[in-house]
C-alpha cells in the first residue's frame, strides 16, 4: 500500500558536523509540518521560505546548551535542514532474485531496461540485495529505468559497488543517474567516470552528447577495491545538480553525504519531465571486462524544503513529560538579508584580487577623513594636505564618491617589495572642462634606479606628457594630445626595463570605450626599478580634478582587463549579473530558464546583495526565490514563464480541487497607467485608453490606477518593454483566484499519478489550470501562475495551497507559430446579429491592418464573441466585411453544449490572444 493508506514517508534531515543525518524518527507526527514558499502576489523578490515542525526532545539531545547532549557544541546558528517526500519510488533490492531484468522494485514500481553494444537481457539481474548490470565487452552501456515514475522536479540517489578495484585499459562509467527520460535516446544523465588513474570525474550531459556543465574531477576521491560510492542528483526546474561521495556508516542514519554539490548545469531545450533510472558503461579499450555494476538503496524523492535553523528554543510542560523543540527554519534569503552591508563599488571589489598588486589606495574615504586609507592589510595610508574636497565627485559609477583636488599634496609611501623589471601605476581621473595649464603635474612616481622620478603632467591643450628626471635633471619630455578634459578616464603609466633601456607607455581608457589612447617610447641608457612613493598634485592647482583607485603593480597588464568593472558592468544581462554576484559572494544560485539578451542592466552601484539581485529581477521581470532542494537562491527568468504548459492540471468535475476556491472579481492588482523610470535616463509612460480595464471613468472603463517603477536598466529603449509588460499584468480582465488547493491525500487525487507528480513539481512561476467548472458558471479554463504556495504535511495528509495570478499575460507572440502566432484584432465586430444556431456570419473590421487571415494553414482557429468560444474552419474575403464559416460542432465550445445569440456590433476576438512581450 502507499500514501494515504499508509503514513506519509516524510524524510527530515539535519546537517550535523560534516554530513547529513536523518532525524525523521524525532519529528512529531502529531504536529503538522508547514512549509511556505514565495509570495501571494506578483512580487519580483519573494520573502524567505519557511518551514515549521516539532522535534521530540525527550532526551534533550536538541538542546544545544546542554553539555550532556550528544549535539552540544554541534547544533548552532543556521544549522541546515532539508525536508522531502521519500515515497516517489525506492528499491532496496533486498529479498528478491530476478534474472533477465530487475523485476518490480521494493516500493512497487516496474523496472524497464535497454542496452547498447554487445549484450542481452541476461546482463540485467537482481541478487544479493543489489540490482546488477553486467557488461561483458568494452564499448557498451546498460540502462535500467522506472518508466512509470515521471517527474520534473525530482531527487534521485543510489549506492554503487564495483566488481573491479583497478581500472585498466580505458575508463568505466558507473552509476550514471538518468533524469528527464522520454526515450532510449532522449534523457539527461550525470556522467560519472572512473579513469585508469582511479580518479572520479562528474559532469551533466544529454544522451546525445550535449554538455550542460564542465567535467569536474572530484577532489579527495580515489576509487579503490570494494569501495561503495553514493551518487545524488537533483532536477529542479531547468537546474540539474549532482554529487558523489564514499559511503560512510560511522554515524547512524547517515551515509556521510557532504553539504555541497560537485557540479550543476542549466538544462534547457529538452523535455521538462521524464522517467528516472541508472546507466552503466564501459569505454572502448577497457580490459577489465566483464565488469559487474551493483546498485542498492535506490531512492526517488520530492524535495519540499531546504533552509537553516537559526534558533533552538526548548519547550516542556510543567510536568516535564512533554519535552519538545519547535523548529522554525528559513530559506537562505533570511540570513542574506539580515544585517547585510552594502557591497563595495565594483572597482573596490575587484582591484584587491589583482595578482601583482603592491599598493592600492581606493580614495573612497568619507568627507571627514584626514588621510586616504590603503585597501591592503598593514599598508600605510596616503597623507593629504592642502586644498581638496573628499567624497565630492560621483561621476564614476564604478566607485563611491571620490575626492577632488586644487592646490594639494598627497603622498603615498609604497612598502618595500621585491622589484621586477616592470612597473605599472594606474588611477581613475576626471579633469575639469577647461584644460589645465601646461606642465601641471598630476602624478609623480618615485622609483629606484637612475631615474629618480617620473612626472605625468598636462600639455596645456588637453593632452598629457611624461617626464623623467635623474639626479642630474630632465631626461625625457614626451607629450601627446590625449584630450583629457571633462572625461572619466583610467590612466596607466607602464615602465619596463629592457636591457639598458626603459620602455614606457602612457595610456588612457575612457569609461565605456572600446579603444584606448596612448603614447609610448624608449628612454635609452637609463634604469628604473621598484616604486618607492606616489605623489599627486605637488601643490599644482588641479582645479577640481577628481582622482581615485591608485594602484602600483609589478607587472604590465592589459588596460582592458578591468573594463567591465570600470563601467560598473553596465549593459550586463540580468541573469549574468545574478550569476556573477552570487559567485563573487559565495552564494549558490540556480537559474531556471533561458536568459533574455534584451534584459540589460544599468551600472552596479553600492547596495546590499539582495537589493542588487532584486534590481535584476525588476529588469528581467522574473522571480528571485530559493531552491527547495539545496541551500541556494533560485532565479526564474521571465522567458521561462511564457507559453508554458501546465505543471498541474486540475479537473473540477473529477473532484480534484480542494477548498478553499473563491474566485474574486476585484481591482486588487489593477494598474492601467504605468510609468517606468531609468536612473540617470528618461522615463516612459504607457496607458490603457480603451476597453473595460482602461483609465476611462466607469462604466466605459475602470478608472485610473497609476503606478511608477524605478528600474536599473542599461538603456532608455528598454523602458517601453518594461512598462508595457507591467501594464499587461495590471489590465487582466479575469477572475482573480487567491488560492488553488490540491489535497494529495484525497481519493480523487492520490490515485492520479500524473496529477500527484505535477503537484509535487509545482514551484514559483509554474502554471496551474482548473477545467470543467461550468457547473458553477465558469465556462473558461482557469489558468494561473503560482507566485507562492503553502503546504501542510501530516501523517496521512498533504495539502498544497497555491497562490495564483492570471497567466494570460505570459501567453506571448511567437512569429509563425501555429498556436502563439495569431495576433488579436482590435477593431472587429459582428456586421449583423447572429442566432444561436448560425454557422456563418460576417465580421466588419474598422482598421485594415486588423483584417483576419484567410490562409488555410491557419485553420481551424478559435474566436470569442460575447463569451462564447467558436471554432472557425475558414475565413473568406480580402476586405471588410469578411465571412466566417463555423466548423462542425464549433459553437459553444466552452458553454457545456449551449450556444447563444449575439447582437450586431459585438466584438470579435481571438479566443486566446497573445501578449507582445
Amino acid at each position: 500500500m502507499a500514501f494515504p493508506d499508509t503514513q506519509l514517508d516524510l524524510a527530515t534531515e539535519l546537517f550535523i558536523r560534516d554530513r547529513w543525518v536523518e532525524v525523521t524518527d524525532d519529528v512529531r507526527v502529531g504536529n503538522e509540518v508547514r512549509i511556505q514558499h514565495g509570495s501571494a502576489s506578483q512580487d519580483r523578490t519573494v520573502p524567505p521560505a519557511r518551514c515549521t515542525l516539532t522535534l521530540d526532545n525527550s532526551s534533550d539531545k536538541y538542546n544545544r546548551r546542554n553539555p550532556l547532549s550528544p549535539n552540544y557544541g554541534v547544533l548552532g546558528r543556521n544549522t541546515p535542514l532539508r525536508v522531502s517526500r521519500a515515497d516517489l519510488a525506492a528499491d532496496t533490492c533486498a529479498g528478491r532474485t530476478v534474472s533477465n531484468g530487475w523485476g518490480t522494485s521494493s516500493h512497487g514500481e516496474a523496472w524497464s531496461q535497454f542496452f547498447n553494444g554487445t549484450g542481452s537481457a541476461a546482463d540485467f539481474a537482481v541478487s544479493g540485495g543489489a540490482g546488477k548490470h553486467t557488461i561483458g565487452t568494452a564499448n557498451g552501456f546498460r540502462v535500467s529505468y522506472l518508466a512509470g515514475v515521471v517527474h520534473r522536479d525530482v531527487d534521485v540517489a543510489v549506492t554503487l559497488t564495483l566488481s573491479d578495484g583497478d581500472i585498466t585499459g580505458a575508463d568505466i562509467e558507473p552509476c550514471n543517474i538518468v533524469v528527464r527520460g522520454t526515450s532510449t535516446t532522449d534523457y539527461v544523465m550525470v556522467r560519472l567516470v572512473i579513469t585508469t588513474a582511479e580518479a572520479v570525474t562528474i559532469k551533466i550531459m544529454h544522451a546525445t552528447g550535449t554538455s550542460y556543465s564542465s567535467t569536474v574531477t572530484v577532489p579527495g576521491l580515489t576509487h579503490s577495491a570494494a569501495q561503495k560510492l553514493r551518487v545524488r542528483v537533483q532536477a529542479e526546474g531547468t537546474a540539474v545538480r549532482a554529487k558523489v561521495w564514499p559511503v560512510s556508516s560511522t554515524v547512524a542514519k547517515s551515509t556521510g553525504e557532504p553539504l555541497g554539490w560537485h557540479v550543476e548545469g542549466n538544462v534547457t531545450g529538452v523535455p521538462v519531465k521524464g522517467w528516472v533510472g541508472v546507466r552503466s558503461g564501459v569505454a572502448s579499450g577497457n580490459t577489465d571486462v566483464p565488469v559487474v555494476f551493483s546498485y542498492s538503496d535506490f531512492t526517488v524523492r520530492s524535495n519540499r524544503f531546504a533552509g537553516e535553523i537559526s534558533s533552538w528554543p526548548p519547550e516542556w510542560d510543567l510536568a516535564e513529560v512533554d519535552r519538545r523543540m519547535p523548529v522554525d527554519a528559513a530559506g537562505i534569503m533570511r540570513r542574506l538579508g539580515q544585517g547585510a552591508s552594502p557591497l563595495r563599488s565594483t572597482l573596490r571589489r575587484s582591484i584587491p584580487s589583482l595578482p601583482n598588486l603592491v599598493a592600492y589606495w581606493p580614495m573612497e574615504d568619507e568627507r571627514g577623513a584626514t588621510s586616504l586609507a590603503s585597501a591592503l592589510p598593514d599598508a600605510p595610508p596616503m597623507s593629504i594636505s592642502g586644498d581638496q574636497s573628499l567624497a565630492s565627485y560621483s561621476g564614476f559609477d564604478a566607485s563611491q564618491p571620490l575626492p577632488t583636488l586644487r592646490a594639494a599634496l598627497w603622498r603615498g609611501p609604497v612598502q618595500p617589495y621585491t622589484a621586477t623589471n616592470q612597473v605599472q601605476v594606474r588611477w581613475v581621473m576626471h579633469t575639469p572642462e577647461t584644460s589645465l595649464p601646461d606642465n601641471t603635474v598630476i602624478c609623480r612616481i618615485w622609483t629606484s634606479g637612475t631615474i629618480a622620478y617620473w612626472d605625468l603632467a598636462t600639455t596645456g591643450t588637453g593632452g598629457l606628457r611624461l617626464l623623467a628626471y635623474t639626479s642630474a635633471g630632465l631626461v625625457l619630455n614626451n607629450g601627446m594630445g590625449f584630450n583629457i578634459p571633462n572625461r572619466n578616464l583610467r590612466v596607466s603609466v607602464q615602465l619596463s626595463q629592457n636591457g639598458a633601456n626603459v620602455d614606457y607607455q602612457v595610456s588612457t581608457l575612457e569609461v565605456g570605450a572600446s579603444f584606448a589612447s596612448y603614447i609610448s617610447g624608449t628612454l635609452a641608457g637609463q634604469t628604473t626599478s621598484a616604486v618607492r612613493q606616489i605623489d599627486f598634485s605637488l601643490g599644482s592647482n588641479l582645479n577640481g580634478t577628481a582622482l581615485g583607485h591608485c594602484t602600483v603593480e609589478t607587472a604590465v597588464t592589459d588596460l582592458f582587463a578591468l573594463n567591465s568593472q570600470l563601467s560598473a558592468f553596465n549593459g550586463e544581462t540580468a541573469t549574468d549579473r545574478i550569476v556573477r554576484l552570487c559567485a563573487e559572494e559565495g552564494v549558490p544560485v540556480a537559474i531556471n530558464g533561458e536568459k533574455d539578451d534584451d534584459a540589460r542592466m544599468g551600472p552596479q552601484l553600492s547596495a546590499t546583495l539582495l537589493d542588487l539581485l532584486s534590481e535584476c529581477a525588476d529588469v528581467d521581470l522574473g522571480i528571485l526565490g530559493e531552491s527547495r532542494g539545496t541551500l541556494a537562491l533560485k532565479y526564474r527568468t521571465r522567458l521561462s514563464m511564457c507559453n508554458q504548459s501546465a505543471t498541474a492540471a486540475i479537473d473540477y468535475a473529477a473532484m480534484q480541487l480542494a477548498p478553499p476556491f473563491k474566485p474574486t472579481d476585484d481591482d486588487r492588482y489593477t494598474l492601467n497607467d504605468i510609468t517606468a523610470r531609468r536612473a540617470g535616463g528618461t522615463s516612459y509612460r504607457t496607458v490603457q485608453n480603451t476597453g473595460p480595464m482602461s483609465v476611462l471613468d466607469p462604466p466605459n472603463g475602470a478608472g485610473r490606477y497609476d503606478s511608477a517603477i524605478d528600474v536599473n536598466c542599461a538603456y532608455d529603449w528598454q523602458l517601453p518593454n518594461i512598462a508595457g509588460w507591467l501594464l499587461a499584468l495590471g489590465t487582466v480582465d479575469e477572475y482573480r483566484i487567491p488560492t488553488i488547493a490540491i489535497d494529495l491525500a484525497g481519493p480523487h487525487v492520490s490515485t492520479n499519478t500524473t496529477l500527484v507528480a505535477g503537484a509535487l513539481s509545482l514551484d514559483l512561476g509554474d502554471r496551474i489550470t482548473v477545467d470543467n467548472l461550468s457547473s458553477v458558471g465558469i465556462y473558461d479554463q482557469i489558468s494561473q501562475l503560482v507566485p507562492g504556495y503553502t503546504e501542510t504535511l501530516g501523517p496521512f495528509d498533504h495539502k498544497i495551497e497555491a497562490n495564483a495570478v492570471p497567466s494570460s499575460p505570459y501567453r506571448v507572440l511567437v512569429a509563425d507559430d501555429p498556436v502563439y502566432g495569431l495576433i488579436d484584432s482590435g477593431s472587429s465586430t459582428l456586421t449583423s446579429g447572429i442566432s444561436a444556431a448560425a454557422m456563418s456570419f460576417q465580421v466588419s473590421t474598422a482598421d485594415a491592418g486588423d483584417l483576419w487571415t484567410t490562409d488555410p494553414a491557419d485553420f481551424p482557429l478559435e474566436i470569442k464573441i460575447g463569451g462564447e468560444r467558436i471554432r472557425i474552419s475558414s475565413i473568406s474575403g480580402s476586405s471588410s466585411p469578411q465571412t466566417f464559416t463555423v466548423a462542425t460542432s464549433g459553437r459553444g465550445l466552452n458553454l457545456a453544449g449551449n450556444t447563444k445569440a449575439h447582437a450586431a456590433g459585438a466584438e470579435v476576438h481571438v479566443a486566446d490572444p497573445v501578449n507582445f512581450a
